[in-house]
């Protein structure tokens, strides 16, 4: 997905915001390509983890970490000249518009501000269906109410879709790798029966194909 977010974003050369920024997995991709990076998360243990990463791959002078409530970033306005949020927008609804509204806040006017989540559409979801029903339903709801909350901002608003494919060496390393990230660990037999047969399913030549779609909505605050 980076070449997309790539351009979704419009990173080149520009001080950008990553909101929730996890482990760091985009600041070593996007970190030459920017002119600086400030990247927030709420957790302890990530931001120690992206110090490390700054103090390792020597990124001091280009990037900075901070810890912070999503809802309520530490900056001033109009400070970012592009920000983004992947993967990581909670469901419940005045949490996300509280963080999308502060997305916009830093941002400078017409600049963008990138949302990203997984849609209902996929092999995942479908696999998901069968484990972790509620998630699949967020998804498709937020999926719904999001475009529509956007505009009653009088933002502008572009969507992206994005295909995403997962590779995987076996349905049992697959059902692991999930177990790890997207569905409970503590499944009953049934449904790991079923989990195993699903991913048995979707087999091609000597690998598991699972399919995926990122929606990268694109919202810029009018001038």
């Amino acid at each position: 997905e980076l070449p997309a977010i790539i351009r979704a974003t419009q990173l080149t050369g520009k001080h950008v915001v990553d909101v929730g920024c996890g482990v760091g997995r985009l600041i070593l991709p996007f970190s030459p390509l920017t002119k600086t990076i400030t990247a927030v998360d709420e957790s302890q243990f990530t931001v120690k983890t992206v110090r490390d990463l700054i103090f390792e791959h020597r990124l001091k002078d280009r990037v900075q970490i901070v810890q912070s409530t999503l809802s309520s970033l530490p900056f001033d306005d109009d400070v970012s000249e592009s920000t983004y949020c992947l993967w990581v927008i909670h469901y419940a609804k005045p949490r996300w518009e509280k963080i999308v509204a502060e997305m916009v806040r830093v941002t400078k006017k017409g600049a963008p501000v990138v949302v990203g989540f997984g849609s209902g559409e996929g092999d995942l979801p479908a696999f998901e269906e069968i484990c972790k029903p509620d998630r699949v339903m967020l998804m498709k709801e937020f999926d719904d109410i999001f475009p529509a909350w956007v505009k009653e901002q009088e933002w502008k608003l572009e969507m992206q879709k994005v295909p995403l494919q997962f590779e995987f060496k076996s349905p049992e390393w697959a059902l692991e790798v999930f177990r790890n990230t997207f569905i409970p660990k503590d499944l009953s037999q049934e449904k790991v029966n079923e989990s195993l047969a699903f991913l048995q399913s979707r087999v091609k030549g000597n690998k598991v194909i699972i399919t995926q779609e990122l929606r990268l909505y694109v919202i810029r605050a009018v001038e």
